[in-house]
């Protein structure tokens, strides 16, 4: 098989990180099936290893170039067939990376990294935590060593659910199919209780109401208000055609009406206030939503990235990260493989590059050049340049 000096050099020092490596294995190692990418040749999956020394023994031998390990849990994962492995369950997982992050083609790597962070925040705080009600004992978060992170919920809960049933959250994750109409049907019996979706959007509606009942000038340059009306001559208009409304007889300020929390204030909307409605709703979808790769969520037979391995791509470790450390947390210093950290290597750059790596700023041109030896990794398993 052909290979080109570059790939064995990244080998060579993937090598020696996993001659050294000794990291805990996932819980119930020998339920869950085993895959890889060697440097050369394709994937290669169905295995099945029983504890940390048939792994650290397996990847001493292979050196793989991606690792991997099933989500699922199955009574015989070293089966070829999935009818043959017995599916027991699998965790609940969540992708989140560049690819679905609006922009991301003009951002520098370290750029896309960051907002990345901030979805995969938005999922764990709003969401999983917030919302389905999953304790921090339940995630596990990792830098997937590439392009963002990977959040996996352990718990009885999510075990047994199909990939309908994983999809229903994706979709309510990402706000799919949601809008004014069908938020406005929404029978939401106790609000003091409701959360998600139900809260994020009643509470941004009802402050554009306070806001102009306090008579706060502000309210006249509301994004929401001018997008839907254009000028502040017509949000002006907007406000002073609202009449009173009659509830059980009684007539009630329909600025009143609209400012209390709850749902039953959307019976009574105009025209005017469902665009109100809808245009607050879309921005709410970019601002709130997690930005997540719903087939890794629905696919109850998938293979993740195996903790502490090298990814492939980069060089860079697939990281645990705990809730309380993400926010400070840079992968850019804390996933660089130990190993390399001082020491340099001469190699060709072939694209330009402006990164920041291990608290240093760099701007790269095309051409031959000295580098530590973390970022020369990191530049030639990304197809930026090559080893001289």
């Amino acid at each position: 098989m052909e290979t080109n000096p570059s790939d064995n050099m990244l080998k060579k020092y993937f090598r020696e990180y996993y001659e050294s490596w000794k990291t805990p294995v996932p819980d119930l190692i020998s339920s869950r099936e085993i895959g890889f990418i060697p440097f050369y040749g394709s994937m290669i999956r169905h295995l099945g290893l029983r504890n940390s020394g048939e792994v650290d023994a397996f990847v001493k031998r292979n050196v793989p170039r991606h690792l991997y390990y099933s989500t699922a849990y199955y009574r015989f994962p070293y089966e070829k067939k999935m009818e043959m492995k017995e599916w027991m369950g699998a965790e609940l997982i969540f992708d989140l990376d560049a690819d679905h992050i609006e922009g991301a083609e003009k951002m520098r790597y370290d750029e896309i990294l960051a907002k990345v962070k901030e979805h995969t925040l938005r999922l764990v705080e709003k969401f999983l935590i917030g919302t389905f009600g999953f304790e921090d004992e339940d995630l596990k978060i990792f830098f997937s060593g590439g392009r963002g992170y990977h959040v996996h919920v352990l718990s009885e809960r999510i075990y047994n659910l199909t990939s309908d049933g994983r999809r229903e959250i994706a979709d309510y994750i990402r706000g799919e199919g949601l809008n004014a109409e069908e938020f406005r049907k929404l029978g939401v019996v106790n609000y003091r209780e409701a959360s998600g979706w139900v809260n994020f959007i009643d509470r941004k509606f009802t402050e554009i109401y306070q806001k102009y009942s306090e008579e706060d000038e502000s309210i006249y340059e509301d994004a929401i208000l001018l997008n839907t009306f254009k000028k502040r001559e017509q949000v002006e208009e907007y406000f002073s055609r609202m009449k009173t409304v009659k509830i059980s007889r009684k007539a009630v300020s329909k600025v009143n009406l609209l400012k209390e929390p709850g749902m039953e204030k959307y019976r009574y909307m105009t025209r005017d206030d469902q665009t109100v409605l809808q245009n607050l709703i879309s921005r709410l979808q970019k601002e709130d939503a997690a930005e997540i790769d719903e087939p890794v969520t629905t696919d109850v037979h998938r293979l993740i990235r195996y903790p502490f391995s090298l990814h492939g791509k980069t060089g860079l470790m697939v990281y645990p990260v705990t809730i309380n450390s993400m926010r400070e947390f840079d992968p850019l210093e804390e996933a660089v493989n130990p190993i390399l950290k001082g020491k340099t290597a001469k190699i060709n750059v072939v694209k330009p590059l402006k990164i920041r790596f291990n608290s240093e700023a760099y701007s790269l041109s095309p051409g031959e050049t000295d580098l530590p030896l973390d970022l020369s990794v990191f530049i030639v398993a990304s197809r930026m340049g090559n080893f001289i």
